[in-house]
């Protein structure tokens, strides 16, 4: 089977350290493991920061490494700036402050942190291990950043409708699954280019949504594209929408 290394530096802070041996118990202090986490040629650093190094082309620039930032001045500036996002219309819509809130798909970790600076409390989930060492590396430097005056995000691994018998049921999830690319979404968002490579698709995202929706007490609202089908099988369907310009935020009542 095809895969690719992680290498672990003493210089990797204790709680990244931590969550990568848990994950991934062969691993060793400045040493490196295969894993089929990754596909061949790949490789993530966890040193002062967790970085992702895709395999260079035969010819051509080398791939410049991928990190997740949570410090973005773009990102900083959303946060700063939100007006009459969807995103936040859709999830937080008739809230009261301080409602709890799962990402029930973390990724970049963004959305989750757009929620939780308007007051929620949020608990995001991560299924794949590398995406997940890669935000947790992220979290850490936010937190030690110090640069957002509420509460961050907590992080979580594995998948979201498995914590609902370990956590309280949130008055709302929020589920943005990975779908096949478009074409102008694979040539524009690089980052979501290394996602798909990374991750794949969700194969069971119908599924996942009717475990979802049986977890909230409010709502579940899942992010697609705008123009494209909702997700819904008989006894799933959306009951309204909020229209986000580019993408759209279905809603489904439990």
């Amino acid at each position: 089977m095809s895969s690719g290394v992680i290498v672990l530096s003493s210089a990797a802070r204790p709680e990244l350290t931590a969550a990568a041996q848990q994950l991934f118990p062969e691993l060793r202090i400045g040493g490196t493991m295969h894993t089929a986490c990754l596909p061949e040629g790949w490789r993530l650093d966890l040193a002062g920061s967790a970085r992702l190094l895709p395999p260079s082309p035969p010819r051509g620039k080398a791939a410049p490494p991928f990190a997740m930032d949570l410090l973005a001045p773009k990102l900083r500036w959303r946060i700063q700036h939100p007006g009459a996002e969807a995103l936040l219309r859709a999830c937080l819509n008739k809230l009261a402050a301080g409602s709890c809130v799962w990402d029930a798909s973390a990724g970049l970790g963004r959305d989750a942190l757009m929620l939780s600076s308007r007051g929620s409390v949020v608990d995001m989930f991560e299924r794949h291990p590398i995406v997940y060492l890669l935000l947790l590396d992220a979290l850490l430097r936010a937190q030690e950043a110090a640069a957002y005056p509420f509460a961050l995000p907590r992080l979580h691994f594995g998948a979201a409708a498995d914590a609902v018998n370990v956590l309280p049921p949130p008055a709302v999830i929020y589920y943005d699954p990975m779908f096949p690319p478009r074409r102008k979404e694979a040539l524009v968002k690089k980052d979501m280019q290394i996602f798909h490579q990374l991750v794949g698709i969700d194969e069971d995202i119908v599924s996942t949504a009717q475990r979802l929706r049986t977890c909230c007490t409010k709502r579940l609202v899942i992010k697609r594209p705008a123009g494209s089908a909702p997700v819904q099988s008989a006894s799933l369907q959306p009951s309204y929408s909020v229209d986000g310009g580019g993408c759209r935020f279905d809603c489904y009542l439990p």
